[in-house]
């Protein structure tokens, strides 16, 4: 029987993966093995952060990618896993970076990830028109780096599920910005 990543290998004209099934980080390389000779254009996966590995290089040619970061799931413990959810975001990221239009990142049910922020200058030469970003942590440095760097943004979302002073419980705060013509 076919595995999933044979399945995919084998669709020539798969051009968009919406994946509900939670991908193990440890078999994220096997999965971009198995689609990037294929046209993705839109992309949307979660990940279960069950051990550290190197940065991996995502799909060129994105114009869509969504990225959620999964610590909890029903079947396992969470292992602790000591990996920069951000800086590994950037390489999956990076190759679509002329293509990609539409960017969702969602960090908020990572490890504690305080110390990280999402280097926005990675993002400058994006023609990004709408970026979401979520995080539990309570780190608004990527505020500090919006001006200039997403100057295409139409639609923009920044949710955190902590907030500085929140201590001892969550709080959401969440800005979402549109632009109109005028």
């Amino acid at each position: 029987m076919p595995s999933v990543f044979e399945a995919l290998s084998s669709l020539p004209s798969l051009n968009s993966i919406s994946s509900r099934r939670i991908l193990p980080l440890s078999q994220l390389a096997t999965f971009v093995d198995a689609v990037k000779h294929r046209p993705i254009r839109h992309l949307s996966i979660q990940i279960f952060t069950d051990v550290a590995i190197p940065a991996i290089s995502g799909l060129s040619g994105l114009e869509t990618l969504s990225i959620t970061w999964v610590h909890y799931t029903l079947a396992k413990l969470p292992p602790r896993v000591d990996l920069n959810l951000c800086d590994f975001s950037m390489g999956l990221i990076q190759p679509s970076i002329d293509t990609l239009h539409d960017l969702r990142l969602d960090l908020s049910d990572g490890e504690d990830q305080e110390g990280a922020t999402l280097n926005l200058e990675l993002l400058k030469r994006a023609k990004l028109h709408t970026f979401s970003y979520t995080v539990a942590s309570t780190n608004t440095d990527v505020i500090t780096q919006l001006p200039g760097n997403l100057a295409h943004v139409k639609k923009l979302s920044l949710l955190w599920k902590s907030w500085p002073g929140s201590a001892g419980f969550q709080r959401e705060f969440d800005v979402q910005l549109t632009a109109t013509s005028c």
